[in-house]
């Protein structure tokens, strides 16, 4: 998974998000976990031609690296928001440290009076007012940091511990999005609005008693999605939630 991510992203050259593709009404945005580039499942389509996929980048890696990290998670919000500025018809989708972004993100979008999602997908990612229960990983040494994370979530490859080159295009990002979830502190504000929906791996370590109460943030109970699996349940699982996104959107087109 990360290797293929950092081999990806070592010829991506695309700023910000993928450019449209087409004119489709409804736009989901993707947000990637830790260490992601934003490519990875935005090279995915969906079957209906209304709907259309797009992936953000992170500024720091892939096409982008050269550009300064954010720092914290509120600078990401902020910078993804000037570059992204979605508005209409669009939904938010993300995975782990991206769910926290999405999160984020809309809670930006009603301060600032923009418009907000019209969907929201959660995935892999515990309620962010609840305590953290995991111990921090950021001040980890390289190699103790990527098998600390294979460890934690299995999302490491045993060739990308075993090669330094691969592993030096990996750590610094990787390092840098676990150090901003680390250092977030969450804040009371305006619950979410509009359809809200929770997914997660059976087998993940983000156990149900965290992904619960997402439901104290949201206007209206969110909707839960098992999957079999673990943290990136998503590698094996993707045809199946991209008919869930379909499904959920197609209620609007």
């Amino acid at each position: 998974m990360f290797a293929d991510a950092a081999l990806r992203s070592a010829a991506d050259v695309s700023p910000g998000v993928r450019p449209p593709e087409s004119s489709a009404p409804f736009r989901v945005y993707y947000l990637a976990h830790a260490g992601g580039t934003g490519a990875e499942f935005s090279r995915s389509v969906f079957s209906e031609k209304n709907i259309e996929l797009v992936g953000v980048r992170y500024p720091g890696r892939g096409g982008r690296r050269r550009e300064p990290d954010p720092g914290t998670l509120d600078g990401l919000v902020s910078a993804l928001l000037t570059e992204v500025a979605p508005s209409g018809a669009f939904g938010l989708f993300g995975h782990s440290m991206g769910a926290l972004l999405a999160y984020e993100m809309t809670r930006k979008l009603i301060t600032l009076g923009r418009d907000v999602p019209r969907h929201l997908w959660l995935s892999a990612c515990p309620a962010p007012h609840l305590p953290r229960r995991e111990a921090p990983l950021a001040h980890l040494g390289d190699a103790e940091l990527l098998r600390a994370v294979a460890g934690r979530h299995g999302a490491v490859p045993q060739e990308v511990l075993n090669q330094p080159t691969l592993a030096a295009l990996i750590v610094p990002p990787l390092r840098a999005d676990y150090r901003r979830v680390e250092e977030y502190g969450f804040r009371p504000g305006p619950a979410v609005p509009g359809p809200v929906h929770v997914l997660y791996g059976n087998d993940d370590i983000v156990s149900m008693d965290r992904l619960r109460p997402w439901g104290d943030l949201t206007e209206i109970p969110p909707t839960m999605h098992g999957f079999p699996g673990g943290h990136f349940y998503l590698d094996e699982h993707r045809p199946a939630v991209l008919r869930l996104i379909e499904n959920t959107v197609r209620q609007q087109l």
